[in-house]
């Protein structure tokens, strides 16, 4: 089941990255969609080639080659906590810039959902034990690292895919 979860989750990561990019094909405001787009496939090749857990494991080496794997927990707290605060100034800081470039609501949504999930992969690949515990219980079945990453998914292409209609509605509307 854990295999199928993870290659269901590699395609909505995909599916949501093209509807970015169609609708950066279609709509007036294409900086943003592109910027989604690049971001969601950034994170999708992430998922599907599980590149930050290369990269702890090669730190994970390097602490146990360099006799301080034991004491890592006190930097694995540190660094969860850097990421968070790095997630809440990304959001607010690309909130501010959005806003002044007139960026819609729903690429405003989708942008914090992806830095969401961009924080969300590094502070899963860090390992911490007590994160782990949470995120890979069994919740009536699933996992509640499933639900939180293709929830979060979801909710993109939802409101990615509610853009685009709405855009091709209006632009039919416009031909008439």
């Amino acid at each position: 089941m854990s295999e199928v979860m993870w290659w269901v989750t590699v395609f909505v990561y995909w599916t949501t990255c093209a509807l970015c990019i169609f609708s950066a094909l279609k709509a007036p405001d294409k900086r943003w969609w592109r910027l989604l787009g690049i971001g969601f496939a950034v994170l999708a090749i992430n998922k599907q080639h599980n590149l930050t857990g290369l990269i702890t494991r090669m730190l994970r080496r390097n602490a146990f080659h360099n006799h301080w794997y034991f004491e890592r927990a006190d930097i694995q707290y540190w660094t969860i906590g850097f990421i968070g605060a790095l997630l809440i100034c990304l959001i607010a800081l690309f909130w501010f810039v959005a806003n002044k470039q007139k960026a819609s609501g729903i690429q405003r949504f989708v942008l914090s959902i992806l830095l969401i999930l961009g924080c969300y992969s590094l502070m899963r690949s860090i390992s911490l034990h007590a994160l782990d515990y949470f995120l890979y219980r069994d919740f009536h079945g699933l996992q509640i690292n499933w639900v939180f990453e293709l929830g979060m998914l979801i909710l993109a292409v939802a409101m990615v895919a509610g853009g685009i209609i709405r855009l091709l509605r209006e632009q039919g509307q416009e031909g008439k």
